[in-house]
Formats: C-alpha cells, structure tokens, sequence
C-alpha cells in the first residue's frame, strides 16, 4: 500500500476554490501528442484503442483486414487523451478535463464505461500509466497553473482507487512516465534533466529510473533527445523506442536500441512529424501516429521488429467515419 503524501496539495473543502484553470487545455488541442491521440495495441494484438484529435473521443480499432471497423468506447465533451491499458486489459486510464478545464486522471472498463474520476488536485495532469500488477498508477502532475511553466512537471504514484499517493520527484524538471520495472521497485522514465547533475533542467531528455522506496535516480541511457513524450520501452525492458530529429533540422524518425544504447537502428524514414510512439504487452511490436500536419490527424503504423516491417492499420480521424 503507498503512503499518502504530506504536502500535495488537493481542493481545498472550503468555499474558496481555484480559479477555472486557463492553461494546458488549449495546448493539449493544439497538436503533437497534446491531443492525446497516441494509439495504444491492446493485448490480444487484435485491435488498437486511439484517441481521435477532433471528436474527444477514444475508439476501438481492429486491425483485422476483413473485418477493419472502428467502435467509439468513450465520448466527451471535453478533451480525452493519452490513455494506458492495465496488464488484464479490462481497464483504460486516461486524461479528461473537467468543467473548468482542468486535467485530470480517470479510469474505466475497456469499453468505456464505470468511468470514474481517480484525482482531486488543483493542478493539470497527464500521462498515466499502468504498474505491471494493474494497482497503480504513474502520473505526471504539473504544480503550477501558469500556461507555459512546463518546469513544475513531477511525478506521482497513486494506488487505482485514488485514495493513496506519493511524490516522486521534486526538482523542476521536466518528467514523463513510461513504464514500471517487472520486480515493481521502480519506474523508468524520460527527462529533461542533466545526467551529471540530476537537479539541473536541461533543454534535453534522457532514459532515467527513480527507486519508489528512497525515490533515488539514476541514468539508464544518455539519448539527447529534443523532448520528453516520443520514448517508449517494451514490457520486457530490453529494447527502447524513441522518435528523434538526428540532423535537428525537425526531420523526425523512429528510432530503436537495446536498453543499454546497444543495436541501435532507424526504423523509418518519414522524416517529418511523429507524434506518438507506444509498445503494447507484446515486445516486439509498436504502434505510432504520423501526422503531416503536426495536428494529430495522422495515420496509425503498426511496426514489428521480428520481421522490420510496419504497416499502415488506420487513421485517427473522426471515428463515426470510415478506416481508409
């Protein structure tokens, strides 16, 4: 069971409550991987659950040729995005804005329903994803409401029914989630922080690890990328994939390597703007979103590294519209 953390703030019970927040609502629509439409594949292999960039929405695409269709799961009127799947697969966690336009985590079944609201804080939050038992979560909580003070993104653990949490880091750096260790003793993560100086804020992101018992951090792989969000690491945590611009000239690629930096390879060549990048329970296999626009309408690959191929599996446009 996790301890609660002292110190975190949460709404306050008195009259007095936050002003309608103003900040990351408009930039989780504005494209990239804000919109959320990052596509998740499901553990049957058989289908992929997507946000859609223009309908607040999550579907449910399959990916079998004869029978391709997409099912809408789960419909707002608000924002919906970045959802993780729990290792039963019975369960979606994901981003919604409440009527303040507030981020918030929430949970519910597969196919959209029980939904319930996991966290009460006064601060916008992001990317959950599951521990390898389905108890808890990883979040990002960022402890500012300024619309641009993306150096107050933290991270936190908290069991799935909401009512336990822990910070794990407290630093100003820029933090992203990405999967727990199998012995659950730690969480892998992204970071824009300096590898020889843990503390410091740098403009690039690196593989990192934090211990959930003493919160230590330690540097897995020095990568140098340009942001937090295009990393991934299969569920074995032998193989990582990442999205990077090697030229910086905004030409971006997927990219893939060994945990240890090793066998690194270049596993496409669109050279443009890719805006998700997602292992499923299977490790040698990948999801990613390729948006022309950077306005996270794009097509969905599904790529394999057993045979390096990838195909195209759909797009996430409107789901009541047809797959091409």
């Amino acid at each position: 069971m996790l301890a609660c953390l002292c110190g975190i703030p949460s709404i306050s019970n008195s009259d007095e409550q936050p002003k309608s927040y103003q900040g990351f609502g408009s930039r989780f629509r504005g494209g990239g991987r804000y919109v959320g439409a990052e596509p998740v594949l499901l553990f049957d292999r058989k289908s992929v659950i997507c946000g859609s960039a223009n309908d607040n929405a999550f579907y449910l695409l399959s990916l079998s040729v004869k029978e391709r269709h997409v099912e809408v799961i789960r419909k707002s009127e608000t924002y919906l995005g970045t959802p993780d799947i729990d290792p039963t697969g019975k369960k979606i966690a994901y981003v919604s804005e409440n009527s303040d336009g507030l981020p918030a985590i929430w949970i519910s079944d597969i196919d959209g329903r029980n939904a319930r609201r996991l966290t009460q804080s006064q601060f916008p939050e992001d990317n959950p994803v599951f521990s390898k038992d389905g108890k808890s979560l990883a979040i990002v909580r960022r402890f500012s409401r300024e619309e641009r003070n993306l150096h107050d993104s933290e991270l936190v653990i908290l069991d799935i029914d909401g009512k336990h949490e822990r910070r794990l880091t407290n630093d100003r750096c820029v933090d992203r989630p990405i999967r727990f260790s199998s012995d659950g003793r730690s969480l892998y993560f992204s970071s824009e922080r300096n590898p020889d100086d843990l503390q410091d804020p740098q403009s690039q992101a690196h593989l990192y690890k934090v211990d959930l018992k003493d919160h230590s951090i330690v540097c897995v792989l020095r990568l140098g990328l340009r942001s937090v969000g295009p990393c991934d690491l299969s569920y074995d945590e032998m193989t990582l994939v990442y999205v990077d611009d090697p030229n910086k000239d905004f030409a971006y690629d997927v990219f893939s390597c060994g945990i240890d930096g090793s066998n690194k390879q270049q596993r496409t060549k669109f050279g443009g703007y890719i805006g998700g990048v997602r292992f499923g329970f299977n490790p040698g296999q990948f999801t990613f979103l390729v948006e022309p626009k950077r306005s996270g309408v794009g097509d969905i690959y599904l790529y394999d590294l057993s045979t390096s191929t990838m195909k195209k599996v759909g797009t996430n446009l409107s789901p009541e519209k047809p797959v091409p």
